[in-house]
């Protein structure tokens, strides 16, 4: 199965290439463009396309960019939770592409892969970027320092493989680092308010938070811009809010004392009702949808 950047390479080689197909864009089958060793296993394979000719483009490394590396932690809130991670490493994808005929007639192969190899650069240059469906990705076409173990590259490709000419193609991707929680979640914060030299008049005041999940879901999912209404024991309206992206909710202000938690959501006729009591002694008041 090819990774995202083969799919994007592929797909950029086909829909731009013409030398290769039948003297129109859009004319590259898919088998056309390979990703396997350029050996004589390779070779044979070209033999029976129709045209006979191919691009390989071949993975041959990968390094970090460090250029482009930093020390820098990033802080975020995450569902309740200050979350930390170092910043996004990035990793330089080095491609070997070749172009390959399977004629029979040596000096018209040479003549043809040379044509198919500069249309391959000239492609590769005009598109400045690697288009994925998660963005564009940087690269650099035939920098100047080449692949210094070309020679042996091709030694390993078996005895009576001939030396090619390669564009080197440098693909840049960024990884996300994994996460830790700094701080641990936050669902209950407490105000007490008192007027000055009246200790009897202190007068606590809470913010509770949660999260909405549909647990009809498999994993469960969050469930955002979902209806939470917080209503008294007996029923009486308190305050309503909507969750946000995250399916994060939170309610300001509130008395302790009994309560419940009414979701609606355009999905559910009958509104899940959740008794809680604030504050809580379990510290959660996430609520499920069936």
């Amino acid at each position: 199965m090819d990774t995202e950047t083969d799919s994007a390479l592929r797909k950029l080689f086909t829909e731009r290439m013409i030398s290769l197909g039948a003297g129109e864009p859009g004319g590259v089958a898919a088998e056309q463009i390979g990703f396997g060793p350029p050996d004589s296993d390779w070779a044979g394979d070209v033999t029976n396309l129709a045209p006979k000719l191919a691009l390989n483009v071949y993975l041959v490394d990968l390094r970090e960019n460090r250029a482009l590396r930093s020390n820098e932690r990033m802080t975020s809130v995450e569902a309740g939770r200050t979350i930390r991670r170092q910043a996004t490493a990035r990793v330089d994808w080095h491609y070997l592409i070749s172009a390959w005929s399977g004629s029979s007639d040596r000096r018209t192969a040479t003549q043809t892969e040379h044509t198919v190899l500069s249309e391959a650069v000239s492609v590769l240059v005009q598109a400045q970027v690697l288009t994925t469906p998660d963005g564009e990705l940087p690269i650099e076409v035939a920098p100047p320092g080449g692949f210094p173990e070309l020679a042996d590259f091709w030694g390993s490709m078996g005895e009576g493989q001939r030396w090619r000419p390669v564009i080197l193609l440098i693909v840049t991707t960024a990884v996300m680092r994994a996460a830790e929680a700094v701080a641990p979640e936050v669902t209950t914060r407490f105000t007490e308010y008192r007027i000055t030299g009246e200790p009897g008049s202190a007068e606590t005041r809470i913010q509770i938070a949660g999260v909405v999940r549909d647990t009809g879901l498999a994993p469960p999912a969050l469930v955002p811009g979902a209806w939470v209404q917080l209503e008294t024991a007996a029923l009486a309206p308190v305050a309503a809010t909507r969750t946000n992206s995250r399916g994060e909710f939170t309610f300001l202000d509130i008395a302790p004392g009994a309560y419940q938690l009414r979701l609606r959501t355009p999905h559910h006729v009958e509104p899940p009702v959740t008794p809680i009591t604030v504050p809580e002694p379990t510290g959660r008041y996430d609520l499920a949808l069936p």
